[in-house]
């Protein structure tokens, strides 16, 4: 009864305003995406928002709380799938003459409708259709290098042996101290062993010493 009622009221509708259907495929397709968007834009009052077909269920009812009245098709589809000039006629019939429409949902027809979808979930139906992943995905991002497992290696190898060689080098420097130590303690000079070095001066001096 509600179907004739509704086909009733598009012809009506469509009379009365004295206007042609259009007959252009791609006019008619065009026609009802932009009535379409236009008004889901309107009725959740958001104007970034863009009629999703794929993910209708849970994408724009349960997630935007407004459900599509009076959907003339037998599947919810984008009219550009709908392949059919008398479909497409009827749909925009109905979408000028607002026998479909878009209706904000209260909190009781949300919870209905979750409800619902959760069972066709249950029953192995597909409602909620996953997006295509991306071919870099689990990929790093950015300008940031990854480091080969072969240069950590090195590195690895450079700081063992730096580690390694600290206490050898260590070694090194302490005994080279050592050595200058050494080496200037030599060059000291023993004043007892000087004053043993220097010849005894006699205590008497001879004539021939002073003449000659």
């Amino acid at each position: 009864m509600w179907d004739i009622t509704r086909l009733f009221k598009q012809w009506a509708c469509t009379k009365a305003k004295g206007e042609y259907a259009p007959d252009s495929f791609a006019f008619l397709c065009e026609q009802c995406s932009k009535l379409i968007n236009g008004s889901l834009k309107t009725t959740s009052r958001l104007e970034t928002i863009a009629m999703n077909y794929q993910n209708y269920d849970c994408q724009i009812v349960q997630r935007l709380g407004v459900k599509l009245i009076g959907w003339t098709y037998h599947s919810m589809v984008s009219p550009f799938n709908i392949h059919t000039v008398d479909n497409l006629r009827i749909l925009w019939d109905a979408l000028v003459c607002r026998a479909c429409f878009w209706m904000r949902l209260s909190k009781g027809e949300m919870t209905h409708h979750m409800a619902a979808l959760e069972e066709h979930e249950a029953a192995g139906e597909i409602m909620r259709k996953k997006r295509k992943e991306q071919s870099d995905k689990g990929m790093p991002k950015g300008p940031r290098k990854k480091v080969s497992s072969q240069e950590d290696d090195n590195d690895d190898d450079e700081e063992s042996n730096e580690l390694e060689a600290g206490p050898s080098k260590k070694r090194k420097v302490e005994t080279h101290k050592k050595g200058k130590r050494k080496s200037a303690v030599s060059h000291k000079v023993n004043p007892t062993k000087a004053k043993a070095q220097v010849p005894p001066s006699r205590e008497f001096i001879e004539d021939s010493d002073l003449k000659g």
